[in-house]
């Protein structure tokens, strides 16, 4: 994505010998001073030629495959852990955590059977018994996005949410409670917040390392 990815390279020989420089070759001349966003590149190649950004992100991509440039994740934008929280685009994965978590243990409690509102509740119950769990366990054991791609992903979510409900459920057999759905969501909810924590320390010590 623009913005997202650092480029850097070495200037190519031929490219300053015979005719004009083309595009590559001032993209090399930047990249020889060192790392650049792509978004950066682009504004500093279109104050000398008329280049969209499109056209600046598949040269880009053309000079990683000839091995004349590298790509690199930008280095994060974030000088703490609170201006970290307020990176939407990093922690699209903890809004939809803690949403889906609060959504249905709001639910359980003010959502009756009779309520119109019970196949929202169900809805919501079904996304953190069956994925949000596990979601949130990959991505504290991946916190690299480009370790994983994002079938494997929710193919392991889905099975690690299966797996940590089953023993949820086999440890509030053994209470007084039993299994019913108020100590379920309850229990589901403190495991959730466990594990988000857990994964936000894990992914921003990788994003700062």
């Amino acid at each position: 994505m623009i913005g997202e990815t650092t480029a850097s390279g070495i200037l190519a020989k031929s490219g300053l010998k015979g005719n004009k420089p083309d595009l590559e070759t001032h993209a090399l001349e930047y990249l020889e001073n060192g790392p650049i966003l792509v978004r950066e590149l682009h504004h500093e190649l279109g104050k000398q030629t008329r280049v969209d950004a499109w056209d600046v992100t598949k040269m880009v991509l053309r000079l990683v495959e000839q091995g004349r440039a590298e790509l690199t994740d930008a280095p994060p934008a974030a000088k703490s852990f609170k201006e970290y929280l307020g990176m939407w685009d990093e922690n699209l994965w903890l809004y939809f955590s803690v949403g889906i978590t609060s959504i249905s243990f709001l639910a359980s409690l003010w959502v009756s059977t009779n309520s119109l509102l019970v196949a929202f509740r169900w809805i919501a119950g079904c996304a953190l018994v069956l994925f949000a769990p596990g979601y949130v366990i990959v991505e504290a054991l991946f916190p690299n996005k480009a370790k994983l791609d994002q079938v494997m992903r929710c193919a392991l979510s889905i099975g690690l949410s299966l797996v940590l409900v089953m023993i949820v459920g086999l440890l509030l057999s053994y209470t007084a409670e039993g299994i019913t759905m108020i100590p379920t969501i309850t229990a589901l909810t403190v495991l959730m917040a466990g594990l988000v924590s857990v994964a936000l320390v894990r992914k921003y010590r990788h994003l700062t390392a």
